[in-house]
């Protein structure tokens, strides 16, 4: 499980390029600035998302809650949360 995780995340990085850095840990997950941007790989799937803008940051709660760069018709965003422990986080924000 460990070296297909290493394969697909060097994958990533490569269709990332430069302008995207992994999150390592909980002092640079908790430096990050509101509304940066931040893309997600959730380990078990495998499935990477796009993610959205970081809206807020709930780390002592084990999530964080993402919003939509577009808006609904009502104007308002969609917002969704992301477990921390499940996921590989992905910022354009460097610490």
């Amino acid at each position: 499980m460990k070296h297909k995780l290493d394969k697909l995340l060097k994958n990533i990085l490569k269709e990332l390029d430069c302008s995207y850095y992994i999150v390592k840990n909980k002092k640079q997950l908790g430096g990050l600035p509101r509304f940066c941007m931040i893309q997600y790989l959730h380990i078990e799937s495998g499935n990477f998302r796009k993610g959205g803008l970081l809206y807020e940051n709930k780390m002592k709660d084990g999530y964080i809650i993402l919003q939509s760069k577009t808006k609904l018709k009502k104007g308002k965003p969609i917002r969704w949360s992301v477990q921390l422990k499940d996921v590989v986080l992905f910022t354009n924000h460097k610490n």
